[in-house]
């Protein structure tokens, strides 16, 4: 069954790229293969005022599953171990990308289970993260549309790195080159039951201030069969903090590494797993991994200069601040340079102009 989902969004009638729509999940066995267009079946409807803006704050009612106005028409079927496919694009018109404007960033997905999806509400709901995927590799910073999407030393995030991609099916969780389309499965020992299914997309590109970051959520209607008996770790309601590393940093110079926001991943069999950290040898690195279970995270300050519109710098100042991982076994400590150039716009438009939105 293959289900619509507006995830956050944005038709902008602009010649940059602007915000994205995460537009319907699909679930392997239904007998409904992608691209039909019954995409509103199973997922609640955003508010007309919303519309086509990311969320502002990253806690409370609306940030669970957007500004709903009611119920979806009806609730998809699924099975324990399921694949899902969500859908990501902008609009109808760009079906052959994700996402534009520099929106890079994790894409994640959540569950909660309920008595009934079609009539639950939101508030007070136990969450468990079942998919996140950030950076896939690291690399110098990524600073627009003209970078090559298949340079090995630029970043690559589960956005992707192309604003105008029209390659084929490759990685498959990489959504721009996949032409909008990032799988994960269902935990294959789910319970059944009733469920809402999240789903969120987070652009980092201007997320280096405090509350900068723009996540783009929404949730569709779910319901399990099987027999399964997990029991994963919850969290009642999500909520990010405006501070979290995830949220809070800029991706204009060379990074290594990176932690989403929110709980662990559950896998099934087991009450969750660490959100996956990227690390990667392609910059030098003093930076040694070993299997984490939690990652905490100290950043110094970030001090963003705004460049010019046409192709200036952007010099991020991080003195000589040092970043420190507790994992499970060693510590890891990664020394940061004092300043470190990159080219490209910078943040120096309005609110949503860098990446073609409005205000």
């Amino acid at each position: 069954m293959f289900v619509k989902t507006v995830l956050a969004a944005a038709v902008l009638a602009t010649s940059v790229a602007a915000h994205t729509n995460v537009r319907g999940f699909y679930i392997s066995g239904q007998g409904q293969a992608y691209p039909t267009k019954d995409w509103d079946y199973c997922v609640r409807p955003i508010s007309g005022s919303q519309g086509n803006n990311p969320l502002t704050e990253y806690s409370g009612k609306k940030f669970q599953c957007n500004d709903y106005t009611g119920p979806a028409a009806g609730t998809c079927e699924a099975m324990p171990g399921d694949e899902v496919t969500m859908v990501i694009h902008e609009h109808s018109m760009t079906e052959d990308y994700a996402v534009g404007g520099a929106h890079h960033g994790p894409i994640q997905a959540y569950l909660a289970k309920v008595d009934n999806a079609a009539t639950t509400g939101v508030t007070g709901l136990k969450w468990f993260k079942i998919f996140s995927r950030g950076l896939i590799h690291g690399g110098a910073g990524r600073n627009g549309i003209a970078d090559n999407v298949d340079d090995p030393s630029m970043q690559y995030w589960a956005t992707n790195v192309s604003c105008w991609m029209l390659g084929g099916f490759l990685e498959e969780k990489e959504a721009n080159k996949n032409k909008g389309l990032v799988k994960f499965n269902l935990p294959t020992d789910l319970a059944p039951g009733d469920y809402l299914l999240r789903g969120e997309l987070i652009a980092l590109h201007n997320a280096g201030s405090p509350g900068g970051a723009q996540p783009y959520v929404s949730c569709a209607q779910l319901r399990v069969g099987g027999n399964g008996n997990g029991n994963p770790s919850t969290v009642t309601d999500i909520s990010y903090s405006t501070s979290d590393p995830g949220l809070l940093l800029a991706i204009y110079y060379p990074m290594t590494s990176y932690t989403p926001p929110g709980p662990a991943v559950y896998v099934a069999g087991s009450g969750g797993t660490g959100n996956p950290t990227t690390t990667t040898t392609r910059q030098p690195t003093t930076t040694t991994t070993t299997t984490r279970t939690t990652t905490t995270t100290t950043r110094g300050p970030i001090t963003t200069t705004p460049g010019q519109c046409s192709g200036g710098f952007v010099t991020v100042t991080q003195p000589g601040n040092i970043v420190t991982v507790t994992e499970q076994g060693p510590t890891v400590t990664v020394t940061a340079s004092g300043n470190t150039d990159g080219t490209g716009s910078g943040p120096c438009a309005s609110k949503y102009g860098q990446c073609g939105g409005i205000g």
